[in-house]
C-alpha cells in the first residue's frame, strides 16, 4: 500500500483500474450477450476475433510510435479513443451479431493498446528503481516489444535475457 502514496503511481493505478472496467465489460459481457441473447456458441470467438486481430496489429503500430512520440501523447490518444470505442457499443440490440460488432470491437481493440501500454510504462517508470527491485515480475518488454529481461524458469532465477544491462551479447 505504500506505493499508492506516490502521486504518479496512484494516478496510474486509478487510470488502469477504470480502463480495466471497460476492458472487462467488452471482453466478458460481449461474449455473454452473444451466448445468452443471440444464442451463439462457437461463433462467439469469430465475433470477438476482430478486436484481437486489430489489437495485435496495434501492438506493432504502438511499438513503432513509442520510439518516436512522447508516451504521454500516445496515452492521451488511447484514453480518448477507448471510451469512444466503448460508446460505440451503446446502440447494441438483440439483433446485433458478428458484422455489427466488427467496427466497435476493432476500434476498441486498437484504442485499448494505446490506453493500457503507456499507462503501465509511465506508472512504473515514475517509481524509484529501489521500489521495483524486489517485485516479482514477468518478462520485461521494452517499447520495441522485444523481451529485455527474463528470469527463467522462476521469477527469482538468474536472467537469461539481460538486454537491459548490456549489448547484443546479453540477450539479443
Amino acid at each position: 500500500m505504500g506505493l499508492l502514496r506516490h502521486g504518479i503511481f496512484s494516478l496510474g493505478w486509478w487510470v488502469s483500474f477504470v480502463t480495466g472496467i471497460g476492458i472487462f465489460t467488452t471482453v466478458y459481457l460481449t461474449p455473454l450477450f452473444l451466448g445468452r441473447v443471440r444464442g451463439f456458441n462457437a461463433q462467439i470467438g469469430i465475433a470477438m476475433l476482430s478486436a484481437g486481430a486489430i489489437q495485435l496489429a496495434a501492438v506493432r503500430v504502438y511499438s513503432v510510435l513509442a520510439n518516436r512520440v512522447d508516451l504521454r501523447s500516445l496515452m492521451m490518444f488511447g484514453l480518448a479513443c477507448f471510451p469512444m470505442g466503448l460508446w460505440s457499443f451503446t446502440p447494441i440490440t438483440h439483433d446485433w451479431g458478428r458484422s455489427e460488432l466488427l467496427l466497435p470491437q476493432a476500434f476498441r481493440g486498437f484504442a485499448q493498446q494505446f490506453a493500457v501500454a503507456p499507462v503501465v510504462t509511465l506508472t512504473l517508470g515514475g517509481l524509484p528503481p529501489e521500489r521495483l527491485a524486489t517485485a516479482k515480475r514477468p518478462p520485461w518488454s521494452g517499447a520495441t516489444a522485444l523481451i529485455d529481461w527474463l528470469c527463467w524458469p522462476r521469477f527469482d532465477s538468474a536472467a537469461c535475457f539481460a538486454a537491459l544491462l548490456g549489448s547484443t551479447g546479453n540477450g539479443r
